[in-house]
């Protein structure tokens, strides 16, 4: 529903602005301690600003949700989605020791979608993978994300991990509301992302061999140009 998309929107407000308080607390130290050099210290603002200006996009696309406007569609390449969202997972990423393996399709994969809602799908699937990591050893976590278009000419995004996996009774229950293995969090990351590929006439689905890993894998349309492209 729209009021469970907007709690998860809202929910993502938290790691733009952990970045910034992580930065902003970083560069204070540095300053204080008289050890920043420049360039350290002018990137660390940049990405201060980056990111604040990520919280204010949520922020406009949370509005337009309370006011019931429809959502913005644009032809997006889903590789630059996809390379947003990794940066924007880098600190989690950085932490847990994981180097995510891009295996992006060399042409654009262009589709005409919401480019907020689907990188929070995007952004949901890498948290949800970097979670799934954390009993691996580190020298063993493996992430790849990888994009494309179907043989039946649809454009994909695919997440996969070398996590503990998920049982199959689970699987069943992975895109419910409130539905989650994990011992914090609210369970609707999965659900809200299920939500919005599915107004944007796709598909999303997982499949998974327990202690051996986890695949997502997210289908949506190509745009009308892409398709025109690819006829031609």
């Amino acid at each position: 529903t729209m009021g469970e998309m907007a709690t998860g929107i809202a929910h993502e407000l938290n790691q733009p602005l952990s970045a910034i308080v992580n930065f902003a607390n970083g560069c204070a130290r540095r300053l204080r301690l008289g050890i920043g050099e420049k360039e350290e210290l002018i990137a660390a603002m940049e990405q201060i600003a980056a990111q604040a200006r990520r919280a204010g996009e949520i922020i406009k696309r949370l509005r337009g949700m309370v006011t019931r406007k429809q959502p913005v569609r644009e032809e997006v390449d889903l590789n630059t989605l996809v390379a947003d969202a990794c940066t924007l997972v880098s600190h989690d990423r950085k932490k847990l020791q994981v180097t995510i393996e891009s295996r992006l399709s060399r042409l654009p994969v262009v589709a005409r979608v919401d480019p907020v809602q689907i990188e929070q799908v995007i952004l949901n699937l890498l948290r949800n993978a970097l979670d799934a990591l954390e009993a691996r050893e580190p020298e063993r976590r493996r992430l790849i994300i990888s994009t494309g278009i179907t043989p039946d000419g649809r454009a994909y995004i695919e997440v996969e991990d070398n996590g503990a996996g998920i049982a199959a009774e689970d699987l069943k229950h992975l895109f419910d509301p409130f539905f989650t293995t994990k011992k914090s969090g609210m369970g609707m990351g999965l659900s809200i992302s299920q939500t919005i590929v599915t107004e944007h006439n796709g598909r999303i689905g997982a499949r998974s061999v327990p202690g051996r890993g986890a695949v997502f894998t997210v289908e949506l349309p190509l745009s009308e140009t892409a398709m025109e492209s690819k006829a031609s």
